[in-house]
């Protein structure tokens, strides 16, 4: 098990108010009996048992991966958001984040607009639960739209004001993608519709366990590659560099 060591009381509050996702933490590569620790790559792993999750019956393993980490960190905001039937939310980027989004928004009951810089993606977010498309190669498509919340799983993107504009009042943008640049915004972009920007990170053991549950419920799925961890790692190494992954790729250890 490798330990995590609390380093203030930021640390203890985070974990009694269920949010262990933005606690302040040292990381110790090696477990406690002093052996390497494999991480992802390991065939085995000691937890501590309040941090050991059931996967619900209905979801394969492979299909529940990706859902404790892209799953959740969607999931998440749109419960804490209040996110339900009559409430509009837009998908900004149907990809990892963006094909999960869309699937727990339209479960939730709210009408579920997918966003994306070309038309390519109309088809597949409109089957996976999507009810309208804004294809923003198109100028004038986002023209009198408004939302109350608005997810940002896209990381291309320098200026905010855009899609703030499409913010009803009091709507809220939750970020979820990290861009690698800084994203610039006139203050009159949320000044006059009293309108948020906030950003979410995964979520606490409690909402990983609502999650999976959820997904079983309503056959939310990720839509995945599997790779033999042993023969195949290297291809869905490469595939993830080349940007050719739809939309995650899961490696497959052997059953010793």
């Amino acid at each position: 098990m490798s330990a995590i060591q609390p380093i203030n009381k930021v640390h203890a509050y985070a974990c009694y108010a269920a949010k262990e996702q933005v606690k302040p933490f040292e990381y110790i590569p090696r477990p406690l009996d002093g052996n390497p620790s494999y991480g992802g790559y390991a065939t085995h792993v000691r937890v501590i048992d309040t941090h050991i999750i059931p996967i619900p019956e209905g979801l394969s393993r492979a299909h529940a991966a990706p859902l404790l980490c892209a799953g959740v960190t969607t999931f998440t905001p749109l419960k804490k958001l209040g996110v339900k039937p009559g409430t509009t939310v837009a998908v900004v980027g149907i990809g990892g984040l963006g094909h999960l989004a869309v699937q727990f928004a339209a479960a939730l009951g709210a009408d579920v607009t997918a966003i994306s810089h070309s038309a390519n993606k109309r088809d597949e977010a409109l089957t996976l639960g999507a009810k309208h498309f804004i294809d923003l190669s198109d100028k004038d498509a986002a023209k009198g739209k408004s939302f109350d919340v608005i997810l940002m799983t896209s990381t291309h993107l320098t200026a905010l004001d855009p899609y703030l504009a499409m913010l009803d009042v009091r709507g809220t943008l939750v970020f979820l993608g990290a861009p690698e640049n800084n994203v610039q915004f006139h203050p009159f972009s949320i000044l006059m519709q009293e309108s948020r920007i906030m950003g979410s990170l995964t979520g606490s053991v409690a909402d990983v366990k609502e999650c999976l549950a959820f997904a079983a419920k309503h056959g939310i799925k990720p839509m995945i590659e599997v790779f033999d961890m042993d023969t195949k790692i290297n291809d869905g190494i490469k595939k993830v560099r080349d940007g050719k992954i739809r939309y995650r790729a899961v490696l497959k250890a052997e059953e010793k």
